[in-house]
């Protein structure tokens, strides 16, 4: 419509192009935008209304109209993440329709957690691990997937449930730390920008493969006899499949490695495992003991550390070897000063049955059925030989000598209390001397030794008839002849008739 201007009369133009077009909002559902009025235009005068295009993606341009008063439009029922594009904006007054703004701005909902995973399986199954495919949602909600989430449990244990993001949007994953021949189910749910969507709809089950026992563990020797060793350990986790079979194994003293198979009653529900190694050698040393446990999946790790055990009768030593005492065959010269800590099997006594031993202060004492050896310090006569023919001996010799009783006149002694000996009597030297400080006829004792003991430098033998043999040092008396001399040969402390050795 023409207007007046002055005297005359000016015709109207269509109005310019709206101004500063923006988006004002957006949300998963909807985007708004804005925009001001054209300038010099005049709301419900000269501007009557405006004209709004836009095209949301994968629809029809559209166009829409609304009145002066308004400077906003909501586009609604958009899915998250929707583009719209071409949003532009006219503005009409009487004249007519004037220009859309430029340029024509774009726009998008916001984005929201993505959909649900649409499925999800287990594709592989070891022992420890399984391997998971899955489809991506259907709609990503207008953000890119960048992240996964798996929760594992274990059905109907709750306090079983772990979860654990997988740190791309890769579509498979292996879980591991798993329980062989163990039942899980697996659930999976997606991450983008605006967080995480939810968990798929149905779980996927797997069933874990079983795998060996674990090693048994607290392996100790309890007892061992002349001929056996009796081993306990605790029962090792099956890793899904129950133990049925355990072996042992051993290198014995021939240095040879051997087994033995045990295998527990059925559905034994015992912690604790108790098996007995028999038909040892009486005397022996078994050494790398370890146990190993087995199950369907076959035979799992051996126990670590391993064990040492020795049958009774086994003569060991350690510790200061500076004499020979240790009898392992070192000489004074070679021993260690400070000691050995290694536990030192004497070979020359391997084939004897050790039924007791005595330690002096550099010399050793060992019966061996009935038969005594000595080793070590000599220097007193205390392993029985002479001290100027043999001053120190490495290794375990058989002391002769103390089968026989050289008799004599009897005279009774003050001396008491000696081995339990209430009374004791000293032989008086009738005549000239020989070497074991005696006269008369030698008397042949009856039976073995039956115990050995030492002293410092001293060493007393026990026959099976009572007798008390005695040689070495003999300061303080301590041989029960009467005075301090020195023995370097087995002579009679004590008889069980009163007769003692002088």
């Amino acid at each position: 419509m023409p207007q007046r201007v002055g005297r005359g009369w000016v015709r109207q133009k269509p109005p310019p192009a709206p101004v500063n077009v923006r988006i004002s909002k957006a949300t998963s559902t909807e985007l708004e935008f804005a925009w001001d009025a054209p300038p010099g235009c005049v709301k419900g005068d000269s501007l009557q209304g405006y004209e709004i295009h836009y095209q949301v993606k994968g629809t029809m341009a559209k166009r829409r109209l609304v009145d002066a008063f308004t400077n906003k439009y909501v586009i609604r029922g958009l899915n998250p993440g929707t583009p719209v594009s071409g949003i532009s904006i006219k503005a009409r007054n009487d004249t007519g329709w004037g220009l859309p703004s430029l340029p024509a701005i774009t726009g998008q909902s916001a984005s929201a957690p993505p959909g649900q995973v649409d499925w999800v399986e287990v594709v592989e199954v070891h022992d420890f691990s399984a391997k998971l495919q899955w489809a991506q949602p259907l709609s990503d909600n207008g953000a890119p997937i960048q992240n996964y989430k798996i929760q594992v449990y274990q059905p109907g244990v709750a306090e079983s449930a772990t979860e654990f993001e997988t740190g791309d949007p890769a579509c498979e994953c292996t879980v591991w730390s798993l329980k062989p021949g163990t039942a899980y189910m697996f659930t999976v749910c997606a991450q983008n920008e605006s967080g995480w969507g939810p968990w798929v709809f149905l779980p996927a089950y797997g069933l874990t493969k079983s795998a060996p026992p674990n090693e048994p563990e607290e392996v100790v020797v309890v007892s061992t006899t002349v001929d056996t060793a009796v081993l306990r350990w605790k029962k090792p986790y099956g890793n899904g499949s129950e133990v049925v079979g355990y072996e042992v194994l051993f290198e014995d003293d021939q240095r040879k490695m051997c087994s033995r198979i045990y295998n527990p009653p059925e559905k034994s529900t015992d912690a604790t495992v108790n098996f007995t190694l028999t038909h040892l050698h009486a005397g022996s040393m078994i050494a790398e003991i370890q146990v190993r446990a087995r199950n369907l999946a076959g035979w799992g790790q051996l126990s670590r550390p391993p064990l040492m055990a020795f049958t009774s009768g086994k003569l060991v030593a350690w510790g200061c070897g500076d004499k020979g005492q240790l009898g392992s065959g070192t000489d004074s010269q070679h021993a260690r000063d400070d000691g050995d800590e290694r536990v030192s099997v004497l070979s020359a006594l391997r084939d004897k049955l050790v039924t007791a031993i005595a330690a002096g202060g550099g010399h050793s004492v060992a019966l061996c059925e009935g038969e005594v050896y000595t080793w070590g310090s000599n220097d007193c006569g205390q392993l029985g030989r002479f001290a100027g023919r043999v001053d120190a001996e490495p290794g375990p010799i058989q002391v002769k000598g103390y089968d026989a009783i050289q008799t004599g006149s009897v005279v009774e002694s003050e001396v008491s209390d000696l081995l339990a000996y209430p009374k004791l009597a000293v032989l008086r030297q009738d005549g000239p001397s020989d070497y074991l400080g005696s006269l008369g006829p030698l008397e042949k004792t009856k039976g073995g030794c039956i115990g050995v003991a030492a002293g410092e430098k001293h060493t007393l033998i026990l026959t099976e008839s009572g007798e008390v043999f005695a040689f070495g040092d003999g300061t303080f008396g301590v041989l029960g002849q009467g005075d301090e001399r020195c023995a370097q040969l087995p002579i009679v402390a004590c008889h069980p008739t009163g007769l003692c050795g002088s």
